[in-house]
């Protein structure tokens, strides 16, 4: 849904489903389906030291999401400090141990996408994505810019 709603390709559905979904994006617009949007991934809520912040952003096996996204979409959005990925689920563990992630205080949010699930080409969010994160984060401003 979020690819189809970017332009961009999604190989993984059917030519029929594409056509549903794109029925159901006419109708109800991205905004009217955020709420339907929250089970697209588990959402690990970590502390991570500040020293290791940049180098979990930048981790081979990660995905910028929410604020940091939008910045690297050209969206006039500054990323802060805190961290938001995607990563695959079957990496969860390693990024977990890697980065000496903590359940306390958190400053990074890791998105994990069900195995087999990773629509990402070239370490880029799809922009509907990015919408939604960003529709879902706590703050206002985030709020607005995923909403628009």
């Amino acid at each position: 849904m979020l690819a189809l709603a970017s332009g961009d390709a999604s190989p993984w559905v059917s030519s029929e489903e594409r056509r549903r979904l794109a029925g159901l994006l006419r109708v109800k617009k991205l905004s009217g389906l955020v709420g339907r949007l929250d089970e697209r991934s588990r959402v690990e809520r970590f502390f991570a030291h500040p020293g290791v912040l940049d180098s979990l952003r930048h981790a081979d096996n990660v995905v910028p999401a929410g604020a940091h996204a939008a910045r690297d979409r050209g969206e006039r959005l500054v990323g802060g400090r805190d961290v938001d990925v995607y990563v695959a689920e079957k990496n969860l563990v390693k990024l977990v141990r890697g980065f000496a992630l903590e359940p306390s205080q958190p400053n990074a949010i890791v998105r994990a996408l069900p195995d087999g699930l990773w629509p990402f080409v070239d370490r880029r969010m799809p922009l509907a994505a990015v919408a939604v994160d960003l529709a879902e984060l706590p703050d206002a401003r985030s709020r607005r810019m995923g909403a628009s």
